[in-house]
């Protein structure tokens, strides 16, 4: 099997879309995790035309582990691996800075990068090109170089429905935010989903930019 100088984990999300550019076109690697939600990842993937290696080896993952709104368990330390045995000892995975996910963020995949370069004595490394950049930062670079209206061709929906942007879903709620701090408006329908955040953000769980531009937008979807 081929392998790479670096690798780019996609999904088809804002981030990884994104990343893709900002790093100057790597290689991508797709994998279909069999989660209820990949075969429309792969039906509106706004880089279909690129060259993607689609691996469904984890596919038993998401059909044996996906749990409550789309998470699987040890998700990132299974791409990881796979990607770093099968393809480059050079992988991104498109962490943010405002990440506080347990299996994604800058620590961790220090660790990662440090265990993995032990086990097989080689400098093996798991990046992201973004932990000094926050959501809002993401897309404004993107904005600045590239046309802003090609992030709303990116999918990130969780909902089994065959649509682009339910508007409905904790994923798509995260889309919405994003693209309103660079002027793209999109529509938000689930009230319970509107105060889950808000109550979030009255514990102060975010930092000040994402929690600026959340509560803008919920204001405006509350109007």
């Amino acid at each position: 099997m081929k392998r790479f100088d670096r690798v780019l984990l996609y999904s088809g999300g804002i981030d990884s879309y994104i990343g893709y550019y900002y790093l100057h076109k790597p290689q991508l690697i797709s994998f279909d995790l069999g989660s209820r939600y990949t075969e429309k990842e792969f039906k509106y993937n706004p880089l279909k035309n690129t060259n993607i290696i689609f691996d469904s080896s984890l596919k038993w993952l998401g059909q044996q582990e996906e749990i409550l709104n789309a998470h699987i368990p040890f998700r990132n330390l299974h791409l990881a691996l796979t990607a770093v045995t099968k393809y480059s000892d050079t992988v991104y995975i498109c962490g943010l800075k405002d990440d506080n996910m347990t299996d994604k963020n800058k620590e961790v995949f220090k660790l990662w990068s440090e265990h993995f370069s032990f086990l097989e004595d080689k400098k093996i490394q798991i990046l992201s090109p973004f932990w000094e950049m926050t959501k809002e930062d993401v897309v404004k670079w993107y904005s600045q170089n590239y046309d802003k209206n090609n992030l709303l061709k990116t999918i990130s929906c969780y909902s089994e429905d065959d649509t682009l942007y339910c508007g409905g879903c904790q994923a798509c709620f995260r889309k919405a935010c994003a693209l309103f701090s660079i002027g793209l408006i999109l529509p938000f329908y689930d009230k319970k989903i509107l105060n889950y955040y808000q109550d979030r953000l009255d514990k102060n769980l975010y930092n000040k930019q994402r929690e600026d531009t959340m509560r803008e937008y919920i204001r405006y979807v509350n109007k």
